[in-house]
């Protein structure tokens, strides 16, 4: 029989292993070919200011900080690229999201994934070795404005409609922006967390059994498939405690004690909302949470009842 130990960290691969599968490639995936036949070689190319660090401990402990990655021999003169946020393929210049990691040396063995983290919080998990084998993730440092015919540093907005709603969701990005394309998923939800994604500040190397043992809560049979939820649908943008992300608000914060009340407030939140219902409406309405037609109200359950075990650790 299996440890209690050895059961935690089979669950957690699992987990991991279903919530950040690699993307399935199809025709309509976007092929990014560089525009000038190779990468240029820059010996002097300026560090791009993205801090890069190992954790441990549930990223209680920092080790091996660069606030700055050489990008010399790394950098693409021109790369034209299908981007999701932008909808529409454009030219960009900068590096490969693969390149920038292999920059990190040496890398302890038991990582085994790296943590994107954005300027306003997001935090998107993603396997090294899914990189190591992939091309299509890219860091854009700069793109071609068509209409001047020139490059520049200033990205445009993208503004993002959920459909069949009026609820508009606008990003903005201060360089370093992450360019991919239109089926590099983590998940086959309805939404995918690329899409609000702004711009790279910090590469986080993790071991993931290591990481999530942070998540375990007091109740851990009965709250185990609650962790699985955030996991897949939510840990992007919601940290819980003093874990995970800042984009959106803290999950240990948001919810009432109540069970019922916090899964009636989840389901509010994740759902579209019922047009008949004005009440509905107008909390849709407020602050730039993508509504989850797909979310389910078991799945509400089990995260509120997850939320209220790790409340007592």
């Amino acid at each position: 029989m299996m440890s209690t130990s050895s059961k935690l960290i089979h669950v957690l691969l699992l987990v991991s292993s279903a919530a950040f599968a690699t993307p399935k490639q199809s025709d309509s995936t976007h092929k990014s070919t560089s525009i000038f036949g190779k990468a240029t070689l820059i010996k002097d190319a300026t560090p791009v200011p993205i801090k890069m660090w190992t954790s441990r401990d549930g990223g209680r402990k920092q080790e091996n900080v660069r606030d700055k990655v050489d990008i010399g021999g790394l950098y693409f003169d021109g790369l034209l690229a299908y981007d999701i946020q932008y909808e529409k393929t454009m030219q960009f210049r900068g590096l490969k999201l693969r390149d920038l990691v292999s920059q990190y040396k040496p890398l302890p063995p038991e990582i085994d994934y790296i943590l994107l983290h954005s300027k306003l919080g997001m935090i998107i998990p993603v396997s090294i070795k899914t990189l190591r084998e992939d091309t299509e993730v890219f860091i854009a440092l700069a793109i071609h404005d068509d209409s001047k015919k020139s490059w520049g540093t200033n990205f445009p907005s993208s503004v993002y409609t959920q459909p069949g709603q009026k609820d508009q969701i606008a990003m903005s990005f201060a360089g370093n922006k992450v360019v991919v394309g239109k089926n590099w998923r983590h998940t086959d939800f309805a939404i995918t967390p690329w899409r609000f994604f702004d711009s790279l500040e910090g590469v986080e190397f993790i071991s993931t059994i290591d990481h999530y043992k942070a998540l375990v809560p007091a109740g851990e049979r009965t709250a185990g498939a609650g962790r699985s939820v955030y996991m897949l649908r939510c840990q992007y943008c919601h940290g819980v405690g003093n874990f995970g992300a800042k984009y959106a608000p803290n999950f240990a914060q948001l919810l009432p004690d109540d069970h019922k009340k916090a899964v009636d407030m989840i389901m509010k939140k994740v759902l579209p909302p019922d047009t008949k219902d004005s009440s509905d409406a107008q909390l849709s309405s407020s602050g730039k949470m993508p509504k989850q037609k797909d979310f389910t109200k078991s799945e509400a359950a089990d995260l509120a009842r997850w939320i209220s075990a790790w409340k007592k650790k």
